[in-house]
């Protein structure tokens, strides 16, 4: 086997990393040798732990293998080296998967954030599988234009697109994936394929979640005009009982349905004190966002002021931590309005502002969202829902963990026995008993099956709750 020259490696390295602890020892066969495509990284090599290493440092997976693609050459290698050796394959980007479905240990992992290239085409923006939320922010608003993400900077945008993607402007211009165009994918059997070729591909993509097909290497997104600013109301109560903070929410649920479209939402319970954060952008919408600021805002402890921050400042506020940390993150469930809810909210929020570091959110979806002539192109499958709840724990070290996932479960529970059922694919729980119906609707999950079964007939693309073979 023809030895890898340090002066070789050095090579291979980026301005995120430096390969020149890969020596001609750490190499595996011939069939897979590091090169100016893929660079095969095990536990003993300096450079594992920067790409092993979860956003959750809850989850304690070791991966035995990891490729690190630079391109989608790359990842044709790694998965036709898996195929042939018969290896389970995770894919991580971000590395923020919830449950540690983006890492195995006994498989091969396949990561792809150095595919991270960007262009606008006209309107259309075409990223790599590895850019991040701060990447895509950074790159398109000096350019005018935006597509509708999320707001943590450092997830990774496939990761969200597959799962759908909402965030502070979907309600005017839809998910994110509902404004993703196409893809290329390297199918399990290490095939490329193009959605423009394959249109079931892209309804797949479309919030049938990652993870279960094959590797996307490209996306390809309808952008829009970026607004000028990001003006945001915030307004907090402190100190409230439980009965009052079901008042709060019921009041939050009545006065955001008149919202208008370029405005999105939170309520955030955090131990006995509430936060509501209102944002929009249209200037038009200033005098209605005002008025339902003030009507949330009647027996708050305080008020911020307005804030007119320009837009590549404003989002920059909700970037959220860089750096990895523990928790227990689930989908709380969709809700159509404080109905859902009212048979367990008590309990709930009993739950919540007794258990140290836990959170319950829920945010505003409707508007675009709720297209229903998108409902046939798109794997996403809860549009008739209006609010998405989302349940957080955090703390500081592993002792801490096996109590907080405890609160985490009981909380679960609680809402599933109110009739919680329909969950958010990127916010996964390991708990959840019918997670398929969940996730997907029986119907849709139904259909991306057969998806499963023309993309990777052998399954080597898996995890815990990954799409099964029909």
């Amino acid at each position: 086997m023809e030895q890898i020259s340090r002066r070789d490696v050095l090579k291979l390295a980026t301005s995120q990393l430096a390969l020149a602890s890969l020596y001609p020892s750490y190499l595996l066969s011939k069939e897979v040798e590091s090169n100016q495509d893929i660079v095969f990284l095990i536990p003993s090599v300096s450079d594992y732990k920067a790409f092993s290493t979860p956003f959750n440092k809850r989850i304690k997976t070791t991966p035995s293998l990891i490729a690190v693609c630079r391109n989608e050459a790359g990842v044709q290698k790694a998965l036709k080296y898996a195929a042939y050796k018969r290896l389970p394959i995770a894919v991580k980007s971000g590395g923020h998967s919830f449950e540690g479905f983006s890492l195995n240990a006994h498989g091969i992992v396949v990561d792809v954030s150095l595919i991270n290239e960007q262009k606008l085409v006209g309107d259309q923006f075409i990223s790599g599988a590895g850019t991040k939320l701060f990447q895509l922010y950074d790159f398109l608003i000096p350019r005018g234009r935006i597509v509708p993400v999320g707001s943590c900077g450092t997830v990774g945008l496939s990761g969200l697109t597959l799962g759908g993607g909402y965030g502070m402007f979907s309600r005017r211009w839809g998910l994110t994936c509902d404004n993703l165009k196409g893809v290329r994918m390297v199918d399990g059997r290490g095939l490329i394929i193009d959605s423009k070729d394959d249109p079931e591909l892209l309804w797949a993509c479309r919030g049938g979640g990652n993870g279960n097909f094959g590797i996307i290497t490209e996306l390809r997104y309808q952008t829009h005009a970026a607004p000028q600013t990001l003006p945001r109301h915030r307004i907090k109560f402190r100190h409230l009982s439980t009965s009052d903070a079901v008042a709060t929410c019921k009041k939050w649920f009545e006065t955001t349905r008149t919202l208008p479209d370029d405005a999105f939402s939170a309520f955030v319970l955090n131990g006995n004190a509430i936060t509501i954060l209102i944002t929009y952008f249209d200037q038009t919408s200033k005098g209605l966002v005002n008025s339902i600021a003030d009507a949330l805002s009647q027996g708050a402890t305080s008020v911020s002021p307005l804030a007119q921050e320009k837009l590549s400042t404003a989002v920059t506020r909700y970037y959220g931590r860089k750096t990895p940390l523990h928790f227990k993150n689930v989908s709380a469930g969709f809700y159509k309005n404080f109905d859902d809810l009212v048979d367990g909210i008590h309990e709930i929020f009993d739950l919540v502002t007794s258990s140290v570091g836990t959170i319950f959110q829920i945010n505003t979806l409707g508007g675009a969202i709720a297209d229903q002539s998108k409902v046939k192109t798109a794997a996403y499958p809860h549009r008739m829902f209006g609010y998405l709840g989302e349940l957080q724990s955090y703390w500081e070290n592993d002792g801490a963990t096996e109590d907080r996932i405890a609160k985490v479960n009981e909380i679960q529970r609680k809402l599933e026995n109110i009739g919680i059922t329909r969950h958010y694919r990127n916010y996964p729980s390991l708990e959840l008993k019918n997670w398929q119906v969940a996730y997907f609707g029986t119907e849709n999950y139904s259909r991306l099956q057969k998806c499963k079964q023309k993309y990777d007939p052998e399954n080597l693309i898996s995890h815990l709750q990954s799409i099964s073979l029909p």
